[in-house]
């Protein structure tokens, strides 16, 4: 007789109730949730010590099911947090749940028939406003895979997944970017000799496209309008090879001095980084070969990694973003050469923000048309099939397997006056 897989057992009580105390301190606090888990990984030597990878896992898991979670919980009595993470872990780790376990097994029941199964937590108005119908909202409660991108100023895709494979973690290339690997097990690559080199950056595939589209070369003058923390950034400065001038702006300080030092162990030597201001700007007016605008947006495309951005975020925020990324793009695009490329992407699924945005400014922008986002990724070494709709880059997790991003392209006419 065939036996079954033997089921994990169920965590002492200290570990489960310091789950649900995390995921209800997560879903009420104002901040993000990496920062709750960051202080009391810090504040209880338990829970940051050998558990911690067990902690952080399930906290964010128990995140992503909170429409389920909340359901089932209207079904149980008793200390709320305790039960929160028992119903996660009964119901997506298979793990049972102790004495209650059969009255646990009834409130999932009825939690999944409640929400057609759909793990997440989604206002009804931010339903409405995704594509996609409940396959989506699904897909936006799996958990994320762990994509890095090479470091081409110092190691080849190649070659770092023999490096990380010899550190005793395996990694595959991934399905279209070039540049990327994906884990097969999560592992934490931050503890590695590779990561400590320069070898890759975390970085979603989708994200990695996204920089794949501003075709970014040696010589060429770059800006990155809306830098961050660099994550584009660096995929640009390895594009192009050192060679050239690559210009960082941001309005947020902590965040370009978070780029710095990712610049400096990446090898970066080609970067300027500056906050947003008009003195900068009228520095690079008509001088850039390439410009991204990878502006401010909702992030719905990310709600895999940032479940609390669905409660969090309010409709009536959307429309103020809107106005914010077409500020954007009207700043960026007088620094775009005639001949020159504006990127415009988000990482967000809300039409809104997307192409409603790209058409906005063609009509307040006759001197730049729009490039097909499809014919530049295939020159470089893309399959694009299936990445691009009417000429512009949109992914998703349900159809993709990466973070939901829009992208479109727009060229500058040759014969377009510097104003």
């Amino acid at each position: 007789m065939r036996r079954g897989r033997r089921r994990p057992p169920l965590p002492p009580p200290w570990l489960v109730r310091g789950c649900g105390e995390l995921y209800r301190a997560c879903v009420e606090a104002a901040g993000e949730p990496d920062k709750v888990l960051a202080r009391a990984f810090r504040e209880d030597g338990r829970l940051g010590g050998e558990h911690r990878g067990f902690v952080a896992d399930t906290v964010q898991g128990m995140l992503r099911a909170r429409g389920l979670i909340e359901a089932a919980l209207r079904h149980v009595g008793g200390a709320q947090e305790q039960h929160a993470a028992l119903v996660y872990l009964r119901a997506r780790r298979g793990i049972p749940a102790g004495p209650r376990d059969a009255e646990l097994g009834r409130a999932i029941a009825a939690a999944e028939k409640e929400t057609h199964r759909i793990d997440g937590f989604f206002p009804d108005w931010l339903r409405r406003a995704l594509p996609g119908g409940d396959a989506l909202l699904r897909a936006m409660a799996a958990p994320p895979p762990v994509t890095l991108r090479a470091n081409l100023l110092r190691v080849s895709c190649r070659d770092l997944a023999d490096w990380l494979a010899h550190e005793g973690i395996a990694a595959e290339p991934t399905r279209f970017s070039p540049w990327g690997l994906t884990l097969e097990s999560r592992a934490n690559v931050f503890r590695t000799e590779a990561f400590r080199e320069g070898a890759f950056e975390m970085q979603d595939e989708g994200s990695q496209l996204v920089a794949l589209l501003c075709g970014a070369r040696p010589g060429q003058v770059v800006v990155d309008g809306c830098a961050g923390a660099g994550g584009k950034t660096l995929a640009l400065a390895a594009a192009m090879r050192g060679d050239g001038t690559l210009v960082a702006l941001d309005t947020a300080r902590f965040r370009l001095e978070e780029l710095r030092k990712r610049a400096e162990r990446a090898g970066v030597r080609n970067l300027e980084i500056h906050e947003a201001e008009p003195l900068i700007l009228s520095r690079f007016r008509g001088r850039a070969d390439v410009v991204l605008a990878d502006a401010p947006c909702s992030g719905t495309g990310v709600l895999r990694r940032n479940p609390d951005i669905a409660w969090k975020l309010e409709e009536r925020a959307v429309a103020r973003l809107v106005d914010e990324q077409a500020r954007i793009l009207d700043l960026d695009a007088p620094l775009v050469r005639p001949g020159g490329r504006l990127v415009y992407a988000v990482c967000s699924l809300i039409p809104a923000e997307g192409r409603s945005q790209a058409e906005r400014f063609l009509r307040d922008h006759p001197e730049f048309r729009r490039a097909d986002a499809g014919r530049i990724l295939k020159s470089a070494g893309v399959d694009a099939g299936g990445l691009v709709a009417d000429g512009d880059f949109q992914v998703d997790p349900l159809r993709h397997g990466m973070d939901g991003f829009y992208a479109a392209v727009f060229e500058r006419a040759r014969s377009a006056e510097r104003r």
